[in-house]
Order: structure tokens, then sequence, then C-alpha cells
């Protein structure tokens, strides 16, 4: 597993270090697709499912990212937002922008919270708390790395 989780992180890398370097370019749907591919895989790895269970499960799973994706999209350009203004930022930018990154938040939680009602009416609940687990522990790993490559405002 950790060999499969330093991958990861390795892949995701390649989407934050562009992300406040202006002049790099990135195919953000090509580093999308490794990252999916690569979380995936350890949540493969990770989780124990029954046959049934994943008949289930991967369908769900592919639902829930479809539509964690939009509210990704929405991070991204609340980042992008800020690697424009980050050099010249103004009390009213840094305002907008710290708003709306709390709004992507409170989208997140609010689809994480939809998506374990609707993992928790066709699996059992153990199964549903350690695919979640694994979800946090994925997207902590990402919220590191992509603190680590956005420098604080001035």
């Amino acid at each position: 597993m950790k060999k499969n989780v330093l991958l990861f992180i390795a892949v995701f890398s390649l989407i934050s270090i562009p992300a406040v370097a202006q002049e790099v370019t990135y195919d953000v749907d090509f580093v999308r697709k490794k990252i999916q591919a690569g979380k995936k895989e350890v949540i493969e790895k990770n989780m124990v499912l029954s046959v049934q269970e994943r008949e289930v499960f991967w369908p769900l799973y592919l639902e829930y990212q479809g539509e964690m994706k939009k509210v990704s999209d929405r991070l991204l350009k609340v980042i992008e937002a800020y690697v424009e203004a980050y050099e010249t930022m103004t009390d009213k930018q840094a305002k907008i922008l710290l708003d709306d990154y709390y709004d992507v938040e409170m989208k997140r939680l609010k689809l994480k919270k939809s998506y374990v009602k609707k993992f928790r009416r066709k699996l059992p609940s153990k199964t549903v708390t350690r695919y979640f687990q694994l979800e946090n522990k994925i997207e902590s790993i990402m919220k590191v790395e992509l603190a680590a490559s956005i420098p604080l405002v001035y």
C-alpha cells in the first residue's frame, strides 16, 4: 500500500507544482486520469468486497467520483484565480477567494454526506466507513501536497 500511496503522491505532485508556476502549462485531464487510476488502485487493494458488494460498490464509486470532479473543477478555478492574483492581490480579491474556497469545501462536505447515505443504503456500514476512510486519507495527502506548493498571500 505504501508504494501505491507514494505513486499517488508523485502523480498528484504533477498538478500541484504547476498550479503556482504560471509559465508551466499542463493537461488537467491527463493528470486527473493518472490520479484517478492511482486512486482507484489504492481503493481496490484496500477494500474488502464480496462479489455482490463489488457489483454495487464500483458503479456508486464512479458516480461519486464524477460528482466530486465537478467540485474539484471549482476548486481548481479558485486556485487558478489565486495564482493569477497572487503577486498583486487586493483585500477584496483575498476575501472573494477565501469565501469561494470555503464554499467549495462546504459543497465537498455536503456531497460526501449525501454519498455516505447512498452507500449505506446498499452496503454494510463498516464497508462504507472503510471506503470513506480511504477517501479521507487520499484527500489529506492531496491537501498537504497542494498546501506545500501554494505560497501564503502577502
